[in-house]
């Protein structure tokens, strides 16, 4: 079940080491092996790197988001994404065949259209979230797509074997993107720009300001990456039905961080026009 080359730029999450294929999972030099699930995925996340009994996303988190998603709100965000991967791969050297990460891949949307749109290359998806990775395998099989369980503070990939990296709404650790990017490459990320989901928040919270751009991302990216590019996408899109609307709502923290009445009288919404503003920003790599 191990793509092609995929023991190439996988690395034991435990000791470092490069990765043997197997039939039924991969196994380092010091004998520490990880088989695939049922389901179709790796987990490389070591116990002593949870910090919790379930960390991640739940997996009622995860349903709400594969529905909206798969419903279409998002596809141009998708687009855009895909996009910048494809610039950003144009501009590497040719020679070998692209290694793409998806850090917090979730249930996989993103990166199965990708993959779909460029064709070529080989892709891996990685979340802290068992329930995400497992709906990923399961709902998104390709045969140039690994999905595996794992943390972005030390992820289970060798240094300078990615091309690119997406991060989609997800935890960033720029000093480990730069460690597992090869020279030249690029990270592609999308963040909430200020007006993201306003009117939601106004239904949910008395108080609402605007998106903050998070002061601590800008200092540590400049050590490692170079801002090459960033567009914003900003439309207004109609999540229509009770369903898609729970949906939403449920996709998000809103779920759990929301005042019960507003979240209730929310719940109860037919339909509702939501902005969907979003910064898509590409960084390359100092070398």
């Amino acid at each position: 079940m191990v793509l092609p080359g995929a023991s190439v730029f996988l690395a034991c999450p435990l000791c470092g080491g490069g990765f043997r294929a197997l039939s039924a999972g991969v196994k380092c030099p010091r004998g520490h092996n990880f088989d695939f699930s049922r389901s179709g995925y790796l987990n490389l996340l070591p116990v002593n790197r949870k910090h919790s009994r379930e960390p991640g996303d739940s997996k009622e988190m995860v349903a709400a988001r594969r529905s909206f998603l798969e419903a279409g709100y998002y596809s141009r965000v998708s687009d855009a994404v895909n996009a910048a991967v494809a610039a950003a791969l144009a501009g590497m050297p040719s020679g070998r065949e692209a290694v793409v990460l998806d850090v917090g891949c979730g249930e996989g949307y993103y990166l199965a259209r990708l993959s779909d749109f460029l064709g070529a290359g080989v892709f891996l998806g990685l979340d802290i979230s068992k329930p995400a990775i497992s709906e990923a395998a399961r709902n998104h099989r390709r045969g140039n797509i690994l999905w595996a369980v794992a943390g972005a503070k030390k992820l289970p990939v060798g240094d300078g074997k990615a091309a690119v990296i997406v991060s989609v709404f997800s935890p960033r650790d720029f000093g480990e993107f730069h460690r597992v990017l090869a020279r030249g490459g690029s990270l592609v990320t999308v963040t909430p720009a200020e007006n993201h989901l306003i009117s939601l928040r106004r239904l949910l919270y008395d108080d609402v300001f605007p998106m903050a751009a998070d002061e601590k991302d800008r200092g540590e990216f400049s050590r490692y990456f170079i801002k090459a590019d960033s567009i914003c996408l900003d439309y207004e899109t109609n999540v229509g039905g009770k369903e898609a609307v729970r949906n939403l709502i449920g996709m998000t923290p809103y779920s759990w961080k929301t005042p019960r009445e507003k979240l209730a009288a929310a719940r109860e919404l037919h339909s509702l026009s939501v902005e969907v503003a979003v910064n898509v920003t590409v960084l390359s790599r100092r070398d």
